[in-house]
């Protein structure tokens, strides 16, 4: 899925609907290895880019939800939602810096940080990653004081 082609379909006028539950999802504090979206989702947004003229709503999503205070250690996080609100995680991943793809109507983004993250392998490797990257596609989107600088 690219960023620009799925971030065409759902900037003003928006030619994807959401159809949400009134449901809300929260998860605060916890430690998440990784956040996935369902392969059928997937299926569904790939057919919406491809897709020309009228384009069926996305259903069977939460209204709102929010990560709040969570320790998210995976990378290739995949998040589909109408609302999102993402605040003061601590995104850490020791593979690769792509921390992964948001898709929704409205996302906020504050205080989020990807930590510094250093292991040695068996073969006394060492790596570290000290900065990572999410992919937005939304109509609206707000971020302040995430760091580092331009990687969100």
């Amino acid at each position: 899925m690219t960023k620009n082609k799925l971030a065409g379909v759902l900037q003003p006028p928006a030619q994807i609907r959401f159809h949400s539950s009134s449901a809300s999802l929260q998860a605060c504090d916890n430690r998440i290895t990784r956040l996935s979206v369902g392969f059928e989702m997937i299926r569904i947004l790939q057919n919406l880019i491809t897709t020309t003229g009228e384009k069926p709503p996305v259903k069977g999503l939460y209204r709102t939800a929010q990560f709040k205070s969570n320790i998210i250690a995976g990378f290739r996080n995949q998040l589909l939602l109408e609302n999102l609100t993402l605040a003061a995680n601590d995104f850490q991943t020791l593979v690769e810096p792509f921390i992964g793809w948001v898709v929704g109507r409205a996302a906020i983004y504050t205080c989020n940080r990807v930590r510094r993250a250093e292991y040695t392998d068996l073969s006394g490797n060492e790596f570290s990653v000290s900065g990572g990257r999410m992919q937005i596609a939304a109509s609206d989107l707000a971020a302040a004081a995430n760091l580092p600088k331009g990687s969100w």
